[in-house]
């Protein structure tokens, strides 16, 4: 299977809270110790042998034997401890705040300092809690999912991995190649070079035999304030500058439903940059969008991207005015949107503040306006494929690439 999207593919992290590579593939590279059954009605064992054991001081989780990466590197407890230790270091403490480190015992078993079981098993099935083996390297990601993957110059080559510890792919191959802009995808689509089109069934017209597919949000496009904005830089503007934009300059991202308009802002101080990761065409053409939105004359906004180092040093640091980058979703829910806006806005506070993260059916746009952060939208696995593509969904968002195969004649 081939297509083509307008995002970076040069590496591959599940830790890291703003890698939408892994939040479009991880599910073809990693597993998690537990998983999101497919009706999405509970939580099933995947690395894990079985369900955590409750017992007076805690929890027991035993793993499964023989358990080996793509590489033939063996997975055991410790590489489950290493993997918890890389989440925190990469933004996952919002999300896994309740749950201590474990300690591995003589039989290597792992033993958590919690004793409900379903709540562990809730938390370690997360996407961002997938286990990788130690010295773990995102440009030559290595995992146990049903796919190996190989990074080249011009894309992702996926695969089958017959070491794949919950089954091998059906597709011999999975090939995704980088997208000079969304246009290059709907036009490969539409002229058949490609079995999948990104965000749309064409181009210019749809692809006859083809049809739509919606494997839900995977993560949100985000606005960010800095310090070299001044006054904007406090929390709640950056949402309520996204909010002013008109919604259908946004219309060909698929970036989700309607918002209710604000007042549109206008920037008014000297002409500044807002910022993007270099080799991110999608998210340099919505950075496009929000510049005109809120530049005036004299008072321009220029988008300007940045090499990856470069981009996080300006973010860390907040020497920037405006930036826009993308944050990946943990889990469904506000609990999962609120621990998303942590680990990007605020992550050395992040595990504090969740413990008062909101309950219930909240809009990540809600939850924003404490921060200095703004969403603008979803980011959606959605586009045409061709009739003879069988594309099973996860239930938690994104495509369950290791269950895609082609249909006989």
């Amino acid at each position: 299977m081939t297509f083509r999207i307008p995002w970076n593919l040069e590496r591959i992290d599940p830790h890291a809270a703003d890698d939408m590579c892994a939040a479009f593939f991880g599910s073809a590279l990693f597993d998690g110790l537990y998983r999101e059954n497919e009706d999405a009605s509970g939580i099933e064992p995947s690395l894990a042998a079985d369900l955590p054991r409750e017992e007076n001081d805690g929890c027991t989780v035993s793993l499964r034997e023989g358990l080996v990466t793509a590489a033939g590197r063996s997975i055991e407890a410790r590489e489950v401890v290493s993997s918890m230790d890389r989440t925190a270091r990469f933004g996952g403490t919002a999300w896994a705040f309740s749950i201590p480190k474990p300690t591995v015992t003589e039989t290597g078993q792992l033993r958590f300092k919690v004793r409900d079981g379903k709540h562990l098993a809730r938390v370690l099935a997360s996407p961002w809690m997938a286990i990788v083996p130690r010295g773990f390297s995102p440009s030559t990601p290595d995992g146990t999912g049903p796919f190996r993957a190989r990074i080249t110059h011009d894309g992702l080559m996926l695969v089958r991995n017959d070491r794949s510890a919950c089954g091998s792919s059906y597709l011999d191959e999975l090939r995704i190649y980088r997208a000079s802009d969304l246009s290059d995808s709907l036009r490969s689509f539409e002229a058949a070079r490609d079995d999948l089109g990104w965000h749309g069934l064409g181009l210019y017209d749809k692809r006859r035999g083809a049809r739509a597919f919606d494997a839900g949000t995977v993560g949100w496009i985000v606005l960010r304030v800095g310090r070299d904005a001044g006054a904007w830089d406090a929390p709640g503007v950056a949402q309520s500058i996204a909010d002013g934009i008109l919604p259908e300059s946004f219309a060909p991202f698929r970036m989700g439903p309607s918002w209710p308009r604000g007042d549109a802002a206008a920037w008014g101080g000297a002409p500044v940059d807002l910022l993007v990761p270099e080799r991110e065409p999608f998210l340099a053409d919505v950075a496009k969008q929000v510049a005109a939105s809120i530049s005036t004359p004299g008072h321009e906004v220029s988008v300007r991207s940045e090499n990856k180092a470069a981009f996080a040093r300006r973010l860390r640091d907040r020497s920037f005015a405006f930036a826009v980058h993308a944050m990946a979703r943990p889990a469904r829910g506000a609990r999962g949107a609120f621990a998303a806006i942590l680990a990007i806005d605020d992550p050395n506070h992040a595990r504090l503040r969740m413990k008062g993260a909101p309950q219930g059916d909240v809009s990540p746009r809600v939850l924003s306006r404490m921060t200095r952060l703004g969403v603008l939208g979803d980011v959606n696995v959605v586009g045409g494929v061709t009739n003879d593509v069988a594309l099973p969904l996860l239930s938690a968002g994104g495509v369950a690439w290791g269950s895609v195969f082609r249909r006989g004649p």
